[in-house]
């Protein structure tokens, strides 16, 4: 693959981004760590984060990724 081609693969991907709210569970009192990619609002045990990707799956599967990330990280006591 060349530079050209690479450039239009991701020229493309950003025309296609969409915005998808992922609602997800969380446990009284949770807090992320470390750095938020996300916006993000906890409401009455709901986390809501704001993500953009291609798809629905790929923004449930970017938000499963970063909350699994975090159980990972050193000190996480959630």
């Amino acid at each position: 693959m060349n530079a050209k081609d690479l450039a239009d693969q991701i020229i493309s991907r950003a025309k296609n981004l969409q915005q998808f709210t992922v609602h997800v569970p969380v446990g009284r009192g949770w807090m992320p760590r470390g750095t938020i990619p996300y916006d993000l609002m906890v409401i009455k045990g709901t986390a809501h984060i704001r993500v953009y990707d291609v798809s629905e799956e790929k923004a449930i599967e970017q938000v499963r990724d970063w909350m699994e990330s975090m159980e990972h990280d050193e000190g996480w006591d959630g």
